[in-house]
């Protein structure tokens, strides 16, 4: 059962552009459609999906110098433990965003990956797209 898992996606776009796009905490709606509206109130971070669904998030760390940060879920879905996060690397002329995951739902028999990757995959996929256009 894979509870940590790395998930990443080259994108034809400078790191510096990339990072504009991951690293703006309440921008997450521009590529992580699910969820319809973000805000930021100190390091807590609540993002809303149309549903009316509640995710609440606390960041852990952030570097603008290393291009990444880290964040816990507080409330929302049934987890025991979640951490997960962020880095954008320099590639070439372009860039690598990885995201890894390190969660347990309570139901031990949820494979953590199985349930959030797909997701996430679709994501990452919405934010190299979102990326390369502000890049041409």
């Amino acid at each position: 059962m894979a509870n940590s898992y790395t998930l990443s996606i080259d994108v034809d776009a400078p790191a510096d552009v990339t990072w504009s796009v991951v690293g703006d905490p309440v921008g997450v709606t521009r590529w992580f459609t699910k969820y319809v509206e973000c805000t930021l109130d100190g390091d807590v971070r609540t993002l809303r999906n149309a549903d009316g669904g509640v995710l609440v998030e606390r960041i852990l760390e952030w570097s603008d110098d290393e291009r990444r940060y880290r964040y816990t879920v507080i409330e929302g879905p049934p987890l025991a433990r979640h951490e997960a996060g962020f880095h954008v690397v320099a590639n070439g002329a372009g860039s690598t965003v990885i995201w890894d995951t390190d969660a347990e739902f309570l139901d031990t028999a949820i494979d953590t990956e199985e349930r959030l990757g797909p997701a996430q995959r679709d994501g990452l996929e919405r934010l190299r797209r979102l990326c390369e256009s502000l890049a041409a």
